[in-house]
């Protein structure tokens, strides 16, 4: 028997791989199709969380400024009543605990209660004009802190514009805990002083109801550094609250530049999918020419139309 050349065997074994490499050409386009459709269904998938996320915290921001507002409100209002009090002559303009202790003639529950160490405590909050304001050091992350100070001071336009991509969620989340803690500690530092002072306010307007006019004045004096003081307080928690919603701001901007990251990238892994179905059909409508094989032939004519279908509506609908 006589066997055929080397060149001749060569030449059909590299024929026979090159058609294998043809006929798997569309199933491996259409497997990288498949995997293109998934990643980008996955980033949109990212986005729109991304998104309701933002949607989230921007209506925590409001809630945090609504906090604010009102209790500038109220802030304004006690120091607005504690001036009028003053500037109509019922009231010193200034209060020490002194006025209280030094007075003659007070009963015996009053002194009582004055010598209380949280009535003393109470009394030294009055005779302060302002609290210390409230920091932000619990702030760890430099970026983070570079795009609370752009949005607090309205200098947003001087950021990086890619800052908010490498402040990551974890972070944005601490500091907002943080932020809330401090508000929330604000708040609690004040309560037990304002019931001191209220039970204390009782007890002076019980005495004002006497005929001697110098515990009408005390009163007075008191109730308008009570309201001073409340305007301190309202500035103090209101600035408590200015800071938790600025944090939450950078986090909706943080969350809707990752949002659109995910979309952007949802969009370009949708443009490849395109890519890799249009390999598959011009693969299968190739390999149904060579074979003129009636099933390759309507495979490759249905592919065409689902992709003249697709551009149909892409383009006009």
């Amino acid at each position: 028997m006589k066997l055929p050349p080397t060149e001749k065997l060569v030449e059909a074994s590299e024929k026979s791989l090159w058609i294998k490499v043809i006929t798997a050409t569309p199933v491996i386009m259409a497997v990288l199709s498949t995997l293109l459709a998934g990643l980008s269904s996955s980033e949109m998938s990212s986005s729109q969380y991304y998104r309701s996320i933002a949607a989230q915290d921007q209506s925590k921001a409001g809630d945090q400024w609504a906090f604010f507002q009102a209790k500038k409100i109220r802030g304004s209002t006690s120091g607005t009543a504690a001036e009028m009090l003053v500037d109509q002559g019922n009231a010193d303009p200034s209060f020490s605990p002194a006025l209280l202790t030094g007075v003659t003639g007070a009963p015996a529950s009053l002194s009582e209660m004055l010598t209380d160490p949280k009535t003393q405590q109470a009394l030294k909050l009055l005779s302060d004009e302002s609290l210390p304001p409230l920091g932000t050091s619990f702030i760890a992350d430099d970026q983070l802190q570079k795009a609370y100070n752009a949005l607090s001071t309205g200098d947003e336009k001087s950021l990086d514009p890619h800052i908010f991509e490498r402040i990551t969620e974890t972070t944005v989340r601490e500091a907002i805990r943080h932020a809330e803690e401090q508000a929330q500690a604000v708040s609690d530092t004040f309560n037990g002083p304002l019931k001191t002072l209220a039970k204390l306010k009782s007890a002076l307007i019980k005495m004002a109801s006497s005929s001697d006019p110098q515990w009408r004045r005390i009163l007075a004096t008191f109730s308008a550094a009570q309201q001073r003081f409340d305007a301190a307080r309202q500035a103090r928690e209101a600035q408590a609250n200015q800071v938790t919603a600025y944090l939450y701001e950078v986090e909706v901007r943080r969350a809707s530049v990752q949002s659109d990251r995910h979309r952007v990238r949802s969009r370009y892994f949708f443009f490849g999918m395109l890519g890799a179905q249009t390999a598959v059909t011009i693969a299968t409508i190739a390999i149904a020419a060579r074979e003129k094989n009636t099933l390759w032939s309507l495979a490759a004519g249905i592919g065409a139309l689902a992709m003249a279908y697709a551009g149909y509506v892409f383009l006009f609908t």
